[in-house]
C-alpha cells in the first residue's frame, strides 16, 4: 500500500484529517509520502519575524494558488500520534526559492551556485518530502483527552 501526495496538504483546510484519513485507508505497514513547503528553513524564520509571515503563505499565496496552512514537522508527528502512522524519514529539496510574490522563479546562476554548496536539510531544504508508515500497533494519542 502507498499513498503519494505531492504539495497537497498546504492546499487543505484541515490538514490533520487528512493525514488521519490517509493512515485510515492504508493496509498495515502501509506507507504515506506527502511533500510541503518547508517552514522551518532559516529564510521562512527571518521572512516572519520580520514581516508576521511566511514565503507560500503571504497574502498573494493565498489568492493565487490557496496556501492555507503551513505544515510543521510537529504538527505531521502530532497527527501521526494520533492515527497509529510515524515518521520514518524526512528529506529536504531545494528547487526554486519563493519571490517577493511567491512565485517560484529561475535563480540566477551565482545565487544558484551558492545556495547548492549548503547543505539540504530542516534549515535549509526548500521542501520537506515526509515517508510515513502505518502502524497499528503503536499506541495512539486520542485528541482531547488531557488525562488518562
Amino acid at each position: 500500500d502507498l499513498i503519494v501526495a505531492v504539495e497537497i496538504i498546504e492546499h487543505l483546510e484541515n490538514p490533520w484529517k487528512f493525514l488521519r484519513e490517509c493512515l485510515r485507508v492504508l493496509r498495515d505497514d502501509g506507507q504515506l509520502i506527502i511533500t510541503s513547503p518547508n517552514v522551518t528553513t532559516l529564510m521562512s524564520r527571518l521572512t516572519f519575524l520580520l514581516t508576521g509571515a511566511l514565503p507560500y503563505f503571504r497574502e498573494e499565496s493565498f489568492v493565487g494558488c490557496y496556501h492555507v496552512t503551513p505544515v510543521f514537522p510537529w504538527m505531521v508527528d502530532r497527527a501521526c500520534r494520533t492515527a497509529g502512522g510515524k515518521i520514518q524519514e524526512m528529506r529536504f529539496s531545494r528547487v526554486d526559492w519563493p519571490r517577493r510574490n511567491d512565485v517560484p522563479h529561475r535563480l540566477s546562476r551565482v545565487r544558484s551556485r551558492a545556495l547548492s554548496l549548503l547543505p539540504k536539510n530542516s534549515l535549509t531544504g526548500e521542501i520537506t518530502a515526509y515517508r510515513i508508515r502505518k502502524d497499528s500497533a503503536r499506541e495512539r494519542v486520542t485528541p482531547g483527552l488531557h488525562y488518562k
